[in-house]
């Protein structure tokens, strides 16, 4: 049995995403904890090091390198693994049931249980993991990491954390972009750093058009999600009603539109930064945001 057939009998079978939950739900604290970690070390992290503030970033060893490529494929496949279980599942949601369906309903079968129940519970749990790409960038050389890379995923982790643990219909749409978005950037930085960075430095700009677009759709996303809740709300409907807006809940909801609407404008100011007003320098991907 190969590791995709293994993950997904183990899906099937023994996963219990309500564990999960509750895990999350008892310890809050762990997730106050890593984020202050994470950022202690974001401000802390080139000092301990032994570095400036000052100077250019050092060339990476060969060890690092190999290191830093085999976590960007690592990440791709990953990514892919949980495209193929979410996406589908979602678009077959909306073909069956309409977009205000699929935003407003939380099916906890699929959210908690079976593969894609396990591949959105891996999503949430993949976030913390993520902060080790700040790592390899300060041992890298780099002596500090821009507002834009801490706070998406400072972010991005504290809102999966609590999406997962209350129960999220948004959580759903954000893993199909964000995991369909991953499978490809992290192929690009892991052919980069594998040496083939002159091979693949052309499609730079798309992999950040990419980011931009998930951010994009995100938006349009929890604005429509927002629009059915708000109806819902000035028609006094409830929430247990059969035809209310009830997947999402309303604290998860401001999160994740502060989220994508911060990122969104991020993005779009790293893309113009890059490509029309420094059209004299090296275009700035974005470094590894997610």
């Amino acid at each position: 049995m190969g590791i995709v057939e293994y993950m997904d009998h183990y899906g099937e079978t023994t996963y219990d995403g309500y564990a999960v939950r509750d895990w999350l739900i008892r310890n809050v604290d762990v997730a106050m904890f890593a984020a202050g970690l994470y950022l202690t070390l974001t401000f802390k992290g080139a000092a301990l090091l032994g570095r400036s503030e000052k100077g250019g970033t050092a060339s990476k060893p060969a060890w690092l390198r190999a290191l830093w490529t085999m976590w960007n494929l690592s990440l791709s496949v990953f990514s892919l693994y949980g495209t193929t279980r979410v996406t589908p599942v979602l678009l077959r949601h909306i073909h069956d049931h309409g977009l205000r369906h699929t935003l407003c309903t939380l099916d906890e079968n699929d959210f908690y249980r079976g593969t894609t129940g396990m591949a959105i519970g891996l999503f949430a749990l993949s976030k913390g993991p993520e902060f080790i790409d700040s790592a390899l960038l300060l041992l890298s050389g780099k002596r500090s990491l821009s507002f834009q890379q801490w706070f998406h995923h400072v972010t991005t982790f504290l809102f999966t954390w609590h999406a997962y643990a209350v129960g999220s219909s948004a959580l759903q749409f954000a893993a199909a972009l964000n995991y369909t978005v991953h499978t490809i950037m992290y192929f690009y930085f892991a052919l980069a750093e594998a040496g083939y960075k002159s091979l693949v430095k052309p499609f730079a700009m798309y992999i950040t058009l990419l980011q931009i677009l998930q951010m994009v759709l995100g938006t349009i996303l929890t604005l429509l999600l927002l629009t059915y809740k708000l109806h819902d709300y000035f028609n006094n409907r409830a929430d247990k009603e059969p035809e209310s807006c009830s997947g999402t809940t309303w604290s998860d909801l401001r999160l994740h539109l502060f989220i994508v609407v911060v990122n969104l404008i991020m993005f779009m100011n790293l893309f113009i930064k890059s490509y029309f007003r420094n059209q004299k320098n090296k275009p700035l991907l974005s470094e590894k945001n997610k």
